[in-house]
């Protein structure tokens, strides 16, 4: 039984999601500047930074060729990586999924086996019903990845 500090930079760490083989925990660091992604491995060998503006609450695809990321009022973005024989960014991050800058606050998941996205919102949206307040959603879409294929 062991326990180490993988990370203490200034700001915020918070949604740390493994990669499925565990070598690596990506996480979102909030902070002066905004928000960002941050990946380190498990041994602490390996620090690297999602250069994407305000992208927050990281998520691994179940292959581990990707890893998904929030900006809340934009979209969700997927970014092709690898994590062997370390973590890389391979490409530019392609928006997946677009988001009308009057959501409120977005949390998003994959099934283990990548075919549904879960996603749950605020709105922010005064004319949802007309009187002002927050009104939380939580939809899902099924074989979403084929869907995003099929574009």
């Amino acid at each position: 039984e062991s326990e180490s500090v993988l990370d203490s930079t200034l700001g915020v760490q918070r949604d740390p999601d493994f990669s499925p083989d565990s070598k690596y925990v990506a996480f979102g660091v909030s902070g002066p500047g905004g928000g960002r992604i941050d990946v380190r491995s498990v041994d602490g060998t390996s620090k690297n930074t999602l250069n994407y503006p305000q992208a927050q609450l990281p998520k691994w695809a179940p292959d581990g060729k990707s890893l998904y990321f929030l900006v809340q009022g934009d979209g969700i973005y997927k970014v092709p990586v690898t994590t062997d024989p370390s973590f890389e960014v391979l490409g530019v991050p392609q928006k997946v999924v677009g988001l009308q800058s009057s959501v409120g606050s977005v949390w998003f998941d994959i099934s283990p086996d990548g075919n549904t996205l879960a996603m749950s919102g605020t709105s922010t949206d005064a004319d949802l019903k007309g009187d002002g307040k927050n009104y939380s959603t939580l939809m899902w879409w099924r074989n979403w990845a084929q869907s995003l294929k099929d574009e």
